[in-house]
């Protein structure tokens, strides 16, 4: 007689078990994605300043009671070859990205800290904050 086999069977717990490690990995993935989103205007910036330039536009990053964080104002409007900064008064970490890839952007920054850039090409460039959803802005110049 031939020894017996159990048949071949995917227990309930073994699909529940690799589905949970597939969902893990994607949610860290997507983490990591979010974290070192390039805005495609160069290297996102370093932001190691803890002072507004002299003369600079600022436009806050806070938290308020509806949200983690958000930009105040929500829309600035510049001059071209304007300098504006984003200090963050926020207990979490920020960052601020341009949407369409070709202006200066930051790494993430803690509270304390101040992103600042200068724009010398007018136009209408929305921004975010890529580990918040819904924490955007939109920087007009000129």
């Amino acid at each position: 007689m031939l020894p017996h086999s159990a048949p071949d069977r995917i227990s309930a717990s073994s699909v529940r078990r690799g589905w949970l490690v597939g969902l893990l990995g994607l949610v860290a993935t997507v983490a990591l994605v979010a974290c070192g989103s390039d805005s495609g205007g160069g290297s996102p910036a370093e932001v190691t300043a803890t002072d507004v330039p002299p003369g600079a536009v600022v436009v806050d990053v806070v938290t308020s009671a509806r949200s983690v964080g958000e930009y105040l104002p929500k829309e600035a409007s510049v001059p071209v070859g304007a300098t504006v900064a984003w200090p963050n008064k926020s207990n979490a970490s920020h960052n601020v990205v341009f949407k369409d890839g070709s202006l200066p952007s930051s790494k993430l920054y803690g509270e304390g800290r101040v992103f600042s850039a200068t724009f010398d090409k007018a136009g209408r460039f929305p921004y975010r904050c890529t580990i918040h959803p819904g924490m955007d802005g939109t920087l007009v110049v000129g």
